[in-house]
């Protein structure tokens, strides 16, 4: 996956957990088209956020064993949510790319979404979600 897919996949994940539409390839092509300027194909994308709807009784837990015992999942903002589902699903899961570059690359479009500050938080939660 490239940038763009997983830049793609952050917005309409976020999207399906606000909306609790049905992941589908048409609706993740309708929803690519609707937003202007996205990249990525809506194959790449609705496979990444497939994929973590499929995995998440998996995802989660996993993610939250590595929060601080007053943390709870639940308590975390939609898109720190959906960047941590999609980059836990891609480093659990999809074991063909390079884990250093998935979290790379998630951080980067963490800064994007205006969380600079959450940065080193995601970066502790990734690393440790990829041991």
């Amino acid at each position: 996956m490239d940038r763009a897919t997983r830049f793609a996949a952050i917005q309409y994940l976020y999207h399906v957990m606000v909306t609790h539409e049905t992941v589908t390839i048409d609706s993740t092509t309708a929803f690519m088209k609707r937003c202007e300027n996205m990249r990525g194909t809506p194959e790449d994308v609705n496979k990444l956020v497939y994929g973590v709807i499929e995995k998440s009784h998996i995802i989660e837990p996993c993610i939250e064993r590595h929060l601080s015992p007053n943390w709870r999942f639940e308590r975390l903002g939609m898109v720190l949510k959906a960047i941590l589902k999609l980059s836990s699903f891609e480093i659990i899961f999809l074991k063909s790319t390079d884990k250093a570059l998935i979290i790379n690359q998630y951080l980067e479009i963490a800064k994007a979404f205006n969380h600079k500050g959450e940065v080193g938080f995601l970066n502790y939660i990734m690393d440790n979600v990829s041991l």
